[in-house]
């Protein structure tokens, strides 16, 4: 199964972030990282965009998605477009 058939459930599954360890709450957004596309918190993607590999690795990462996917990075139904865009659970 590959990230792009998982990554809905994995964000709406998420209960805590797994960069910092916090937990989320019922309704509070979460993303994906784009070094690992583990589901992190708000505060943690803030981070995450301070570090001077992110612009690489954006673009790594949206090269990679759209291989795999065929979709374009900006599709709301695609995994890429949650690595920029925040989750909510449901």
């Amino acid at each position: 199964m590959s990230a792009n058939d998982t990554w809905e459930k994995a964000l709406a599954c998420s209960t805590a972030c797994t960069r910092c360890g916090r937990d989320f709450g019922p309704k509070e957004e979460r993303i994906l990282s784009v070094f690992d596309d583990g589901v992190i918190c708000t505060a943690c993607k803030r981070q995450e965009e301070q570090r001077p590999d992110h612009a690489e690795a954006s673009r790594q990462m949206v090269a990679r998605c759209i291989g795999e996917t065929g979709r374009p990075w900006g599709d709301p139904a695609g995994f890429c477009f949650h690595h920029f865009v925040p989750f909510r659970c449901r």
